[in-house]
Parts: C-alpha cells; sequence; structure tokens
C-alpha cells in the first residue's frame, strides 16, 4: 500500500492515479497502466521482444526461446522471464564497450 496524503492506495492504484495526471497535464488521453503478467501469448511475446511472428517461431524452431503449450495443445506461451533472458544475452555494446573487451580479450594470459 501507498500513503498519499490521508489516502492510501494499492500501487496499481497509485498508477493509474499518476497516468491520468499526467495525461491530464499534458491534454492526452490516459490509458490504464497493465501489470505486466508472467506469461504471454505468441503476440504479446513478439510486442515485447519487437519482432514479428515468424521471427519468434523461428527462434523456437532454433531452440533459442523455450516455450510450452496450454491444455488444449493449440497455443504457444511463453515465460517473462525466459523472455527477460533472451533479451539480456542479446546485448550490443557500445563502439568504447566493444573497444574495452576486444583490448581484455588481446591482453588475456594463455595457459
Amino acid at each position: 500500500m501507498i500513503q498519499i496524503g490521508n489516502k492510501e492506495m494499492t500501487y496499481d492504484e497509485f498508477m493509474d492515479d499518476l497516468t491520468r495526471r499526467l495525461a491530464a497535464m499534458m491534454g492526452v488521453k490516459a490509458e490504464p497502466v497493465q501489470p505486466m503478467k508472467d506469461v504471454l501469448t505468441t503476440s504479446e511475446a513478439c510486442a515485447y521482444l519487437g519482432i514479428k511472428k515468424g521471427s519468434l517461431y523461428q527462434l523456437v524452431y532454433n531452440h533459442k526461446i523455450p516455450y510450452f503449450k496450454g491444455k488444449g495443445g493449440k497455443m504457444n506461451y511463453f515465460r517473462l522471464d525466459d523472455l527477460r533472458e533472451y533479451k539480456a544475452g542479446h546485448y550490443i555494446p557500445s563502439v568504447s564497450e566493444a573497444a574495452i573487451i576486444a583490448e581484455s580479450r588481446r591482453n588475456r594470459k594463455e595457459y
């Protein structure tokens, strides 16, 4: 629970209220903040990763991202933690970071 003045609210209520207030200040329509789910559908996983369905299916086919089937066996589902791990594993370093990595590899001693 979050206490704002004499009003107590949940985190989700606080975020919705904050979103409405900011939208009113900016003169735009407020969209409620949705809490992130632990398990995503194929469409939601694509949106999270910023890729098309065909790309996601290729990652699944190549065993790059784990998935599971629902009870009916038709829909694929993806754990958010698995998608986060995949995203984290595909970090592309900046030019300066790449130079530091290359230098450390050159200085590494071979045994």
